[in-house]
């Protein structure tokens, strides 16, 4: 005999092998004289399932409780659809946005959004400001939660504005911004500077406030007179840099940048051209000009780091920075071949030789010059 255990009563259900209807006997209700007792959990083979262990006796009727044994599963199983579902609405949220969005500007998914940033499904690099974890590794979203923390005055400036404007490769290490009607302030890789950036000196690059390349290239000439070679570089003209300078006066560093858009005058493309163009100022040779772009017969066009026109005489400067790749080093190979058959004289410089023997580097332009005169 097994005793089953049901809701409500307790039964008892003999087996017997013998013919006819006694295989499948119903079940006969089982007494207990002693309320005391209980019964264990017990399993029969037409109850697959297990039930809960139920007081046999008991004066009152026992009632099951009202949580379905399989709650704990069913119910993790919900949360993890739940969670899906809130990260799939939030992403497409924030690919509207541009990647970063404003927890004000969405109070009615303030718990969502607090709960995803608590789960790691979002970042906070700044007070308010919601953006996918990896925005610290992506400059356009990290420009993007910057102006959105700083308002729609805010214009971004500096190395970041370069790299995003004329200079690709701008070692940026901090962000900063313009704010006309904000003190400044630093947090983590976020810089502010009280300043009012003319209109005519700013652009958008999508939603966010940058200054223009001529500008950027002004700013960053006080710590660094490679923003100016880049940008000339790039094709922005030196009356457009000197326009800048002369839009923002009385600020400090203007003195350094005078000096180096001074010196910018014969159109250097590098620390190497420019160092180059002062020697030769110094030491009295003219007739040269920089960056000029030479058209041979063959219908090729290359340009010359420094041309002598009427000598004919090319002074091309090589650095590894960017001579050290294969497919520029077979280039310039052919290059050099081409322009000594269509009759130019190509003298190839290093920094080395500028630096440590720049009197051997004059005179072996000034012995070209005079074969060629």
């Amino acid at each position: 005999m097994q005793i089953l255990v049901h809701a409500h009563t307790v039964y008892a259900c003999r087996r017997f092998t013998g013919p006819g209807d006694d295989k499948n006997p119903a079940p006969v209700p089982l007494s207990c004289p002693e309320p005391s007792r209980t019964a264990s959990l017990v399993q029969h083979s037409c109850h697959p399932r297990p039930t809960p262990a139920v007081p046999i006796g008991c004066p009152q009727p026992w009632r099951p409780t009202s949580q379905p044994v399989s709650t704990a599963p069913d119910h993790l199983g919900t949360k993890s659809h739940k969670l899906s579902v809130w990260t799939q609405d939030i992403d497409q949220l924030l690919k509207a946005a541009g990647g970063a969005i404003r927890r004000a500007d969405h109070p009615e998914l303030r718990y969502r959004l607090d709960y995803l940033r608590r789960r790691g499904h979002l970042a906070s690099p700044l007070p308010g400001i919601l953006t996918v974890p990896s925005a610290e590794d992506d400059l356009e979203l990290a420009v993007l939660a910057g102006s959105l923390w700083l308002g729609p005055d805010a214009v971004l400036t500096g190395w970041a504005a370069a790299a995003l404007t004329f200079w690709p490769k701008a070692p940026v290490s901090r962000l900063t911004f313009a704010a006309p009607r904000r003190p400044a302030a630093c947090r983590g890789r976020y810089r502010t500077e009280r300043r009012e950036i003319p209109p005519e000196l700013a652009m958008r690059i999508a939603t966010v406030a940058v200054t223009s390349p001529a500008m950027t290239a002004v700013d960053l000439a006080a710590e660094d007179a490679d923003a100016i070679d880049a940008a000339l570089r790039a094709g922005i003209s030196l009356d457009e840099l000197w326009a800048a300078f002369r839009a923002t006066p009385g600020r400090p560093g203007n003195q350094q940048r005078m000096r180096v858009l001074r010196d910018s005058r014969d159109d250097p493309w590098s620390a190497a051209e420019r160092r180059l163009h002062r020697l030769l100022r110094n030491r009295g040779i003219t007739g040269w000009t920089a960056n000029r772009q030479i058209r041979l017969r063959s219908g090729r066009r290359y340009r010359a780091d420094l041309l002598f026109g009427r000598q004919r005489v090319i002074v091309e400067f090589d650095s590894y920075a960017f001579h050290s790749d294969r497919d520029v080093f077979n280039n310039d190979r052919r290059r050099r071949n081409e322009l000594e058959l269509a009759g130019y004289l190509v003298l190839n410089f290093t920094w080395a030789h500028l630096i440590d023997d720049p009197d051997w580097l004059i005179e072996c332009i000034r012995r070209a010059l005079a074969l060629r005169s």
